[in-house]
């Protein structure tokens, strides 16, 4: 993987939120910030980037416990307070690179009502001539099982990562408005993978 980083990259604390391709997202975020990362709890069972999760601190949100949001705001809170980064991928889930999917807010809240600045980043992949296209080998998406997946990245000579952080934050006094100010700004750098 070619790691290609624009911007600059937030020094901790911060808030980090970004789209959502892949669980090599994880892993391109690891090598250029220094913050933990929120994920689904049943990431846990996941093998090798299961633990990797959990020796790097990760804060784990049980979504089928409507009221986790609550606890998962507390530890991003608590996590700033130690002056560490946090890492958000607020569509909740990976998508297939063709646009954005909505930013759900319920994990901006702390952030919306503390004010506190946001950055931001759009992630990106390509693939080389000739390989497959960066939607259908580097998405993870529709349900593609995991070791599926992880052989047909294996397979590519080498692919592109970009990761584009802006310049600014955003601030916004609601976690409805902060989720979409944060939506339309990582839109107007996101490019589709084609």
């Amino acid at each position: 993987m070619d790691c290609r980083v624009i911007g600059t990259v937030p020094r901790a604390p911060f808030l980090l939120v970004t789209n959502h391709l892949s669980y090599l997202d994880i892993l391109l975020l690891f090598t250029c910030v220094d913050g933990v990362f929120i994920a689904k709890r049943d990431m846990r069972s996941w093998p090798v980037l299961g633990l990797l999760a959990q020796l790097t601190g990760t804060i784990w949100l049980r979504r089928e416990v409507s009221r986790d949001a609550l606890r998962v705001a507390l530890e991003i809170e608590h996590a700033i307070a130690r002056g560490e980064g946090v890492v958000l991928f607020p569509e909740g889930t990976t998508s297939s690179g063709s646009g954005l999917l909505p930013f759900r807010p319920a994990l901006l809240e702390w952030a919306a009502r503390a004010q506190y600045p946001v950055h931001h980043a759009a992630i990106g992949y390509r693939t080389m001539p000739g390989d497959p296209q960066a939607q259908a080998v580097l998405c993870w998406w529709g349900g593609t099982p995991f070791a599926t997946h992880a052989r047909g990245v294996l397979r590519l000579r080498r692919f592109e990562a970009i990761v584009n952080f802006a310049a600014e934050p955003v601030v916004a006094s609601s976690r409805k408005e902060l989720a979409a100010r944060l939506h339309e700004a990582i839109g107007r750098e996101f490019v589709p993978v084609a």
